[in-house]
C-alpha cells in the first residue's frame, strides 16, 4: 500500500502500453517481492529507491539486487532495475528501453538503410547525454550510424582501463 509516485508512474505508463502485469507480486521469488511481474513477457520490474534499497538507508546487502535478479533469472525471467535518479532524471529514456524489451517500439531502422561515419567527440557527447542512460563517456574514437542523415546511434572505443584490472596492450574496449 506504500506506493511511491514514481512507481505510479511505472504502472501507468506499463497499462498505456497494453501489457498485462501484475503489481507488488510475492509467487515469483517468495517470499520476495517484485514491483511489476510481466508474465506474458517472461520479465519483471524493480524500482529501486535510492535511500531505501541501500546499504545505509534500506540495510540491504551490497549483493541484495544481484541476488533478486540471480533468483528471477532462475525462474526464466528477466529482472529489470530502475533506480530513482535514472527514472527523476532520465524517464523518457528509461520509457524507451523499456518499449523496446517489451518490442513496442514503433520507429524501427534497419542497419542496411544507413550510414557508418566517424563522428566527432562534440557529436557523441551530444547523442550519448540525450539518449544513453549512463550519458556521456571517455573514448579514443567514435562512429555513428546515420539515416537520412540523423545520427541514430553510437558506437565508442577506448584503450583498457589498467585502473579496472585490464592489461596494459594494444587491445582496446
Amino acid at each position: 500500500n506504500n506506493i511511491s509516485k514514481s512507481q505510479r508512474e511505472i504502472s501507468e505508463f506499463l497499462t498505456s502500453l497494453n501489457v498485462k502485469f501484475f503489481e507488488n507480486h510475492r509467487k515469483l521469488i517468495s517470499p520476495k517481492e517484485v514491483d511489476f511481474y510481466l508474465p506474458e513477457e517472461n520479465m519483471a520490474i524493480e524500482f529501486n529507491g535510492n535511500y531505501f534499497h541501500s546499504e545505509y538507508g534500506g540495510g540491504k546487502n551490497k549483493k541484495y539486487h544481484l541476488n533478486k535478479s540471480k533468483e528471477c533469472k532462475q525462474k526464466e525471467v528477466k529482472l529489470i532495475h530502475i533506480f530513482e535518479d535514472e527514472w527523476l532524471l532520465k524517464k523518457e529514456i528509461v520509457k524507451s528501453r523499456i518499449k523496446n524489451m517489451l518490442n513496442k517500439t514503433t520507429k524501427k531502422i534497419y542497419g542496411r538503410k544507413c550510414e557508418v561515419r566517424i563522428i566527432t567527440s562534440e557529436e557523441k557527447k551530444i547523442f550519448l547525454t540525450d539518449n544513453h542512460i549512463q550519458g556521456n563517456s571517455v573514448d579514443k574514437e567514435r562512429i555513428g550510424l546515420f539515416y537520412n542523415n540523423e545520427l541514430v546511434s553510437v558506437m565508442t572505443f577506448s584503450k583498457m582501463r589498467i585502473a579496472l584490472g585490464q592489461k596494459d596492450t594494444k587491445e582496446g574496449e
